[in-house]
C-alpha cells in the first residue's frame, strides 16, 4: 500500500461547546441537559469511522486503566500500564496493570456485549473471579426500564449497586460503560466513567447522588471529546508528513500509530528491520508527527 492511499486523518471531529462543560455545582436539571448533550457528541464521534478512532479509544482505555488502578490504590500510572502491556511476552501474566488495561481495551475494541460469557471473560482478564454478585449486576444491566435512555440506564446501574470488594469496582464501571454503549447502539464501547465516577459506585438512590452521577457523565464525555481533539490534531500532522517517508513498511507503521495508543520495538513490519523501525520512529519524532511516551533512552514507545 502506498502512503498516499492512507485515509485522510482530517475527518471532522466535534468541538465541545462551552455551555456543555458545566461544573460540580450544576443543579440536576442543568446536569441532565449537559450530560445528554455531551453524550450525543460522543455518539456522533464514535460512529465516524475516522482512521484515528482506534488510537483515540485505546488512549481512553489506558486512561481508564490508570484511573481504575488509582481506585484500587495501586501505584501504576499510564507509563506503567504501557510497560506492562508492551514488555509482556505472549502467554505471560502482564500483572495487575496489564490485566486492568486488558479489561478496558476489550471494551474499546469490540462491539459492546452483556452476554454472560463476554462479561465473565472480561472480569477474568482483569484477574477477578466470576461471582453471584457480578451476575446479579449483569442481569440488572440487561433489564433497564422500558424506554430508558442510555444515560438513564447507566445511572440506574451505578446507583443501584454497591460492590463489597474493592477489586470489583472497575468491573462495575466497565459494565456501566458497556451498558451505555450497547443501549446507544455504538459499534464499539467507549471507556468513560472510570476517571470520574469511582466514588459514586455505591448503592445510593438519593437525588443528590443521581445529580453527582450526571455531573460525572458530563466530565467523562467532555474528557473523551478533548482526547479526540488532541488525537485528531496529531493524526493530521502524521498524515501530512506521511508522504515524506520512504522506508519500506512505513504505511504499516503509520496505520499502527493511528490504531493504537502506543507502538514500539515490538511492532513487526514486513520489510523493515529492527534498526530500520527505530530510525523511522526517530524520523517521525523529528517531524513532530509522534510523541515519545516513556522518557527513556531504550525501549521507547511512540504514539499520537
Amino acid at each position: 500500500m502506498d502512503l498516499t492511499d492512507l485515509p485522510s486523518s482530517s475527518a471532522p471531529y466535534l468541538r465541545t461547546p462551552g455551555w456543555v462543560r458545566g461544573s460540580s455545582d450544576d443543579a440536576a436539571t442543568d446536569a441532565t441537559l449537559r450530560a445528554g448533550a455531551a453524550l450525543a457528541l460522543v455518539d456522533q464521534l464514535v460512529r465516524q469511522d475516522t482512521p484515528w478512532r482506534g488510537a483515540w479509544l485505546d488512549r481512553l482505555a489506558v486512561d481508564a486503566a490508570a484511573a481504575s488502578l488509582r481506585l484500587l490504590r495501586r501505584p501504576e500510572d499510564a507509563g506503567g500500564i504501557r510497560d506492562a502491556h508492551h514488555l509482556c511476552r505472549p502467554g505471560d501474566d502482564p500483572g495487575p496493570a496489564g490485566r486492568i488495561y486488558a479489561l478496558w481495551r476489550r471494551l474499546a475494541t469490540r462491539r459492546p456485549s452483556l452476554d454472560q460469557d463476554d462479561v465473565a471473560h472480561a472480569a477474568g482478564r482483569s484477574g477477578i473471579a466470576w461471582s453471584d454478585d457480578l451476575e446479579a449486576i449483569r442481569l440488572f444491566a440487561l433489564s433497564p426500564a422500558d424506554g430508558a435512555t442510555p444515560l438513564a440506564a447507566g445511572i440506574e446501574l451505578i446507583a443501584a449497586h454497591q460492590v463489597e470488594r474493592l477489586d470489583t469496582l472497575p468491573v462495575l464501571l466497565w459494565l456501566a460503560d458497556t451498558l451505555v454503549a450497547q443501549r446507544a447502539g455504538w459499534p464499539v464501547g467507549v471507556p468513560l466513567l472510570a476517571g470520574t465516577a469511582g466514588p459514586l459506585a455505591g448503592a445510593d438512590t438519593t437525588n443528590e447522588n443521581r445529580r453527582r452521577s450526571l455531573v460525572a457523565y458530563v466530565r467523562a464525555a467532555r474528557n473523551a471529546l478533548d482526547s479526540a481533539r488532541a488525537i485528531a490534531d496529531q493524526a493530521a500532522i502524521l498524515q501530512g508528513v506521511a508522504g515524506k517517508l520512504r522506508a519500506k513498511g512505513a504505511p504499516a507503521v503509520v496505520t499502527a500509530l493511528l490504531e493504537q495508543d502506543a507502538v514500539g520495538p515490538g511492532l513487526r513490519v514486513r520489510g523493515l528491520s529492527d534498526r530500520g523501525l527505530r530510525r523511522l520512529y526517530e524520523r517521525l519524532l523529528g517531524l513532530g508527527a509522534v510523541r515519545e511516551l516513556t522518557g527513556r533512552a531504550t525501549f521507547r514507545l511512540y504514539g499520537l
